[in-house]
């Protein structure tokens, strides 16, 4: 049987960015952290970095409703690019 200990009191470890979660947007967020010059370091509760993104098969809908096709498109249309 697995056993929960309390959490110590303190840490002895400060960082200036900490970022909960390894999912797409956890990533995301430290690469642009990393790129703004922080040192954010990146917490992740799984043993395997996942998110809600996982469950999406990696599949990021667009952000905005107007950017997405009104009506019909032509199956060629839509296959042969912008």
């Amino acid at each position: 049987m697995s056993r929960v200990l309390p959490p110590p009191g303190s840490f002895d470890v400060e960082v200036p960015l900490v970022i909960v979660g390894a999912g797409a947007a956890g990533l995301c967020a430290a690469l642009a952290a990393k790129e703004a010059g922080a040192e954010p370091v990146v917490i992740e509760r799984d043993a395997v970095p996942s998110g809600s993104t996982a469950l999406s098969a990696g599949l990021i809908p667009p952000d905005s409703w107007k950017r997405q096709p009104r009506g019909p498109v032509p199956l060629r249309k839509a296959f042969s690019g912008p």
